[in-house]
């Protein structure tokens, strides 16, 4: 599993795809940080920057996910490089689930790296001020917020996971993510009681002014997308193992 597992990640350094993804990631996340004017009430404040992230730009890593699913999904069956693989030997349930660890860990690394690069430049603009806004369980709510943004990345890549698995060109799974987003926030204007991954991310932040992250109302946040993720995982899961890979 280890060697598989480390096999699928040097995948990830071909396709040019992705390294463009990661410059428009580091492009946006560098944009934001410099941008003047820009002011967050949680932001007065060097240290707690690191809230602010997904208000200023996080939610755009969401639709740029998309294309490390679909390289490691729909690329591979369009090219046939996974058939070769499977016929080593390896098991599909083992493959898929080296796949959907690899996508999550690699899914989770570009956020947080983005997040230092965020936090870094518009904390050395604000100074590190550590009174006022830092309380003491501050590293405890910090980790507790990243850790459930964390947790809904996780939910939006297990939906390109499936669409990668439906569709048959790469290009469509790319442009998953933007329309994922549209769908998204239109379901959060007219569905009542729809509480999926951007309404969570904006619950968080009102929450995380209010100093209440470390609430169960907090943890319950993260109920819908949970079930979301782990639907999305289970579907794709039955489609991977009935798909035609030859």
């Amino acid at each position: 599993m280890g060697r598989l597992f480390k096999n699928e990640l040097m995948k990830l350094k071909y396709p040019r795809t992705l390294w463009l993804f990661w410059g428009v990631v580091l492009g946006l996340v560098l944009l934001f940080s410099v941008a003047p004017g820009i002011y967050f009430e949680l932001e007065s404040y060097g240290y707690t920057t690191a809230f602010v992230y997904m208000r200023n730009c996080g939610t755009f890593v969401l639709m740029f996910l998309a294309p490390i699913a679909g390289s490691m999904f729909t690329l591979e069956f369009y090219q046939g490089t996974m058939q070769n693989t499977l016929s080593c030997g390896v098991s599909r349930p083992q493959y898929f689930a080296v796949k959907v660890l690899c996508l999550f860990v690699t899914g989770i690394l570009v956020y947080l790296s983005a997040l230092v690069v965020f936090v870094g430049i518009r904390s050395l603009r604000l100074g590190f001020r550590p009174e006022g806004m830092v309380y003491p369980d501050y590293g405890l709510s910090s980790l507790a917020f990243h850790g459930g943004t964390c947790l809904l990345l996780c939910t939006y890549m297990a939906l390109y996971i499936l669409i990668s698995l439906l569709v048959k060109r790469p290009g469509v799974v790319y442009l998953s993510g933007a329309i994922a987003t549209v769908v998204e926030t239109s379901l959060m204007n007219t569905v009542p009681g729809y509480s999926g991954v951007i309404p969570t991310v904006v619950r968080m932040y009102e929450m995380a002014e209010e100093r209440r992250v470390l609430t169960g109302e907090f943890a319950g946040l993260f109920v819908q997308s949970s079930v979301m993720c782990a639907a999305f995982l289970l579907l794709s899961y039955l489609i991977f193992l009935r798909k035609d890979i030859n």
